[in-house]
């Protein structure tokens, strides 16, 4: 009998948790990460960001707003720049030797790289450089088209505005 009980209450907890879940609800706008992310679409986020990994969709605070972009660089990677003009940039991959000046480049811990999925129309760390893991304020966990498609919405909260996410 004891068993049961701590078994019914380990899943209330869970259950619990669950819906604890700092999860939010935002309309996508923008071509910066087609095809991934279409223009129009609900991305399902959450807040509870304890840990950015290589790959991750993530939303970045800006001073000019708030961008969503793929996370393309963690602390600790190394990363091969050569020099375009004036400026350092990350070289093409490529099995050709470089004949630009170039550099090996470690990123420093605290520090992130974030690029749109369609590298034509994203604003990204190849324009404004590294950012702060701490500017990193949610995480994209899945889409639809429409309200509509997510079974429960009413249990999600939805972000306070729309944002333009054209970066």
């Amino acid at each position: 009998m004891r068993g049961r009980w701590k078994i019914l209450i380990a899943g209330a907890a869970v259950t619990a948790g669950l819906y604890m879940q700092p999860y939010r609800i935002m309309r996508f706008n923008g071509e910066s990460m087609a095809p991934t992310y279409k223009n129009g679409e609900m991305l399902l986020y959450t807040d509870n960001v304890d840990q950015v990994k290589k790959g991750d969709v993530v939303l970045v605070k800006t001073e000019n707003g708030v961008i969503v972009k793929r996370v393309s660089h963690v602390p600790g990677d190394i990363i091969l720049l050569t020099k375009v003009g004036p400026v350092w940039r990350e070289a093409p991959a490529s099995t050709k030797p470089l004949r630009l000046p170039s550099r090996w480049y470690r990123m420093p811990e605290g520090q992130i790289q974030v690029v749109g999925d369609n590298l034509g129309k994203s604003l990204d760390s190849r324009q404004f450089g590294s950012i702060p893991v701490s500017s990193v304020i949610g995480k994209v966990l899945d889409q639809r088209r429409n309200k509509q498609e997510w079974p429960g919405l009413s249990r999600f909260t939805w972000a306070d505005n729309e944002v333009d996410f054209n970066g």
